[in-house]
């Protein structure tokens, strides 16, 4: 029934905010793996100004950020969207609650779902503990919407992001597994 209900809300959720522009705050990350990433200081020094092609630059996308412990350790994670401005791609990014220095990037030019830019959200909401969750199947010969995943739906057992499409109904959901954050589709 609450699956019914989220999808429901999904559905008629009109998601709007044009992005505020960016700020001026950022972060040099060295690339450890595609979406993980352990950020340096911000105090770069000359040597450093030249950045080798494994270093990424992330800048505040939207003045959005939510705040809340999504890995049940006790400490609030902070999830925001970023740019990556020299591929000029969107994504998200949740910097640990604990260790603030690691941070996990969904898109921006890390792949997600097939995607490597998440310009498509429009917003981003909690769904808090206790709920389920399921992703959508498609038709891909069709592209017709099967429905809700049932097979295999999960109860969240830690809150999860609900990223809501700008123009369109769909998006996804990031939640922790209890080791990594995953991606859900959602149409």
């Amino acid at each position: 029934m609450r699956f019914a209900l989220l999808s429901f809300t999904i559905c008629l959720v009109a998601c709007g905010g044009e992005p505020r522009g960016t700020e001026t705050v950022a972060t040099e990350v060295k690339l450890a793996e595609p979406h993980t990433e352990a950020a340096t200081k911000n105090d770069i020094s000359s040597e450093d100004k030249e950045a080798s092609k494994d270093t990424v630059r992330y800048i505040n996308y939207s003045d959005e950020v939510l705040v809340e412990d999504l890995n049940g350790d006790g400490f609030p994670e902070v999830v925001s969207r970023v740019a990556e401005p020299k591929m000029n791609k969107i994504g998200v990014r949740v910097l640990d609650g604990r260790e603030p220095d690691k941070f996990t990037v969904f898109g921006a030019g890390n792949e997600v779902d097939g995607m490597t830019n998440l310009l498509w959200i429009g917003s981003m909401k909690l769904i808090p503990i206790g709920e389920t969750i399921a992703a959508t199947l498609v038709d891909y010969e069709t592209g017709d919407i099967i429905g809700p995943d049932t097979a295999n739906q999960m109860l969240l057992e830690n809150p999860a992001v609900l990223f809501l499409a700008k123009d369109t109904h769909g998006g996804g959901i990031m939640y922790w597994t209890g080791s990594e954050y995953a991606w859900m589709h959602l149409e």
